[in-house]
This record gives C-alpha cells, structure tokens and sequence, in this order.
C-alpha cells in the first residue's frame, strides 16, 4: 500500500508542478520574477515545477497569491476534441508506416491547447 500511496503522491506533485508553470508561463513571469514576488527560493520554485517536492498548501497559497490566481488541481473535466481523441487512440500502438505519425498527433495536440476554439 504504501508503494501506491508514494506512486500517488508522486503523480500529485507532477500535477500540481505543471499546473503551477502554466500559471507562471501565462503569467508571462519568469522563476526568479516569481521568486521575488512570493519570497520564495528560485530553486525550490524549480524542483516544485518539476514535481521533485510537494509544497505545502500555505507555500502553494502564496505562490497562486503571487501570480493573482488560485491552483487548482480538481476542476470540470476538459472537451475532448476530435484530435486528442485521435492522439488517445494511437498512443502506445505499434506505428503502421511512419513512426513520426506520434509524434506529429502529439504536437497538434499541444499546438491545439495553446490556440482554443480551433480545431486542426
């Protein structure tokens, strides 16, 4: 149980991480920028980001204070378009002619989360 449970709380600070970059990155705010603002060390920021530490809720609080927003990590399930469906498909298949068909379905898929309401 406790492998699952450190598996678990692995998975929620990679989340946690990436939703804080993404804040940080909309934000158009650079680590250090952020560091500053929420007092913060740059490195711990960093290992944050890179789910390599989970922070505590006054520490999150602080950094979501710093950017203006919140974080969070449970919210309305996202529409899945046509594309992500098509990625989700394929993914983990064996490739049939060109094994860069992946990799081009995976960078439409990003290219589509950064340009909502368009549909490639």
């Amino acid at each position: 149980m406790a492998h699952r449970d450190d598996h678990m709380d692995r998975s929620i600070a990679s989340t946690l991480g990436s939703r804080l970059a993404e804040m940080r990155r909309s934000a158009e705010m650079s680590q250090a920028a952020l560091a500053q603002r929420s007092g913060i060390p740059q490195s711990e920021i960093s290992r944050i980001e890179r789910g390599h530490t989970m922070p505590s809720m006054a520490r999150v609080e602080r950094l979501a204070d710093a950017m203006g927003g919140r974080i969070e990590l449970v919210g309305p399930a996202e529409p899945v378009g046509p594309l992500e469906r098509v990625h989700r498909a394929v993914r983990g298949r064996p490739a049939v002619a060109e094994p860069a068909w992946e990799d081009v379905i995976a960078a439409a898929v990003r290219l589509q989360a950064h340009l909502p309401g368009t549909t490639l």
